[in-house]
């Protein structure tokens, strides 16, 4: 899956999840989640959300890292290039 998709995918997750922050302009950058409005309850469901969305499970210290849209898509990048790794074991 390409950068734009998930990041996309990641933008509409994160609109859905509360009408204010339906009106937002989401960048690929290193803004904060934070600064969005997306307080730790909010991250953390949105963690939730993007391991449905990608079948995909984000550890602690992955969660820790994606502070914000561009760290959470490199974060996702990088599980769903090695997911088939991940399921042959």
């Amino acid at each position: 899956m390409e950068t734009d998709q998930i990041f996309s995918a990641i933008t509409e997750i994160v609109r859905s999840m509360d009408t204010r922050l339906s009106r937002l302009e989401i960048r690929l950058d290193d803004t904060p989640f934070r600064s969005y409005g997306l307080d730790s309850l909010l991250q953390m469901r949105l963690a939730c959300l993007v391991e449905d969305r990608f079948d995909i499970d984000l550890t602690d210290k992955e969660l820790s890292t994606a502070t914000s849209v561009q760290r959470l898509v490199a974060v996702v990048e990088e599980k769903l290039r090695r997911q088939p790794e991940i399921k042959a074991s």
